[in-house]
C-alpha cells in the first residue's frame, strides 16, 4: 500500500495545483482561446489549489487501493483528476463543461475494455455500462422535473460516475448515487448555516462536488 500511497501524493502534487489553474482558465474559455496557455490558467484562488490537491491525492489513493495495479486504474486516475477540475468549474461558475466530461467518459470506457482485454472483466464492463446508462435516465428525468436543482452537465457526469462505480458492482452505484443525494442536501445547508441565513430559495448550488464525494465514497466503500 505504501507505494500507492507515495504515487497518490506525486499525483497530487503534480496535478493538483493545475487542476486549479486548469480549472480557472476552462470554466468559460476553450482551451486555444487563453492567452496564457491553458495548463497555466487564470490565477486561481489559493484555496482551490489545496482543494484540487486533497481531491486529486485522495482519489488517486482510493483508485490505487481499491483497484490495483491493472489497466482499469488508469480510468479512475483520470477521473479523480478530471473530476476535480469540473468540481472547481462547477464551484466558480455552476456548469460543468462538455469539452471536459466527454472526452473524459470516452477515455474511461477505453480504459476499461482495455482492462476487459487483458483481465476477461467484461462483465463487470457490461454492469458499468447498464449502470451508466440507468444513472443517465434517472438524472435526465430528475433534470426535467427540477431543472434549478440538476443540470444536464449534472446528468451527464452522473453517468461516468455510474460507469465507475457500476464496474465495481450495483451495491457500490447505489451507495454513490445515494452519497450524492445526501451530500447535496447536507452541503448547501451547511453553508446556509455558516452564514446564519438560509439562502433564497431560488439559489443556485452546485451539484458536481457532491456527485465527486458520493463516487469515490462509493469507491472507498468497495475497498
Amino acid at each position: 500500500m505504501s507505494w500507492q500511497l507515495a504515487a497518490a501524493g506525486g499525483l497530487a502534487a503534480a496535478a493538483g495545483p493545475a487542476m486549479a489553474s486548469a480549472a480557472s482558465a476552462l470554466g468559460r474559455r476553450w482551451p486555444w482561446q487563453v492567452s496564457t496557455g491553458w495548463w497555466r490558467g487564470d490565477p486561481a484562488p489559493p484555496r482551490y489549489r489545496w482543494l484540487a490537491a486533497a481531491g486529486v491525492g485522495g482519489g488517486s489513493a482510493i483508485a490505487l487501493g481499491v483497484v490495483g495495479a491493472r489497466p482499469a486504474a488508469a480510468a479512475y486516475l483520470l477521473m479523480a483528476a478530471a473530476g476535480m477540475c469540473l468540481a472547481l468549474i462547477d464551484l466558480q461558475h455552476h456548469l460543468l463543461p462538455n469539452r471536459i466530461v466527454a472526452p473524459a467518459a470516452a477515455a474511461c470506457l477505453v480504459l476499461l475494455a482495455v482492462d476487459g482485454a487483458a483481465t476477461g472483466s467484461w462483465p463487470a464492463l457490461l454492469r458499468g455500462s447498464i449502470t451508466a446508462a440507468v444513472i443517465f435516465a434517472v438524472f435526465f428525468v430528475l433534470a426535467l422535473i427540477s431543472p434549478a436543482g440538476i443540470g444536464l452537465g449534472d446528468v451527464k457526469l452522473a453517468a461516468v460516475f455510474g460507469l465507475l462505480t457500476g464496474w465495481l458492482g450495483w451495491q457500490v452505484a447505489l451507495v454513490g448515487v445515494l452519497a450524492a443525494f445526501l451530500l447535496g442536501a447536507v452541503i448547501p445547508a451547511s453553508r446556509a448555516l455558516a452564514r446564519r441565513s438560509w439562502p433564497h430559495r431560488t439559489a443556485v448550488f452546485a451539484f458536481g462536488p457532491a456527485l465527486l464525494l458520493g463516487c469515490w465514497l462509493a469507491v472507498l466503500s468497495a475497498g
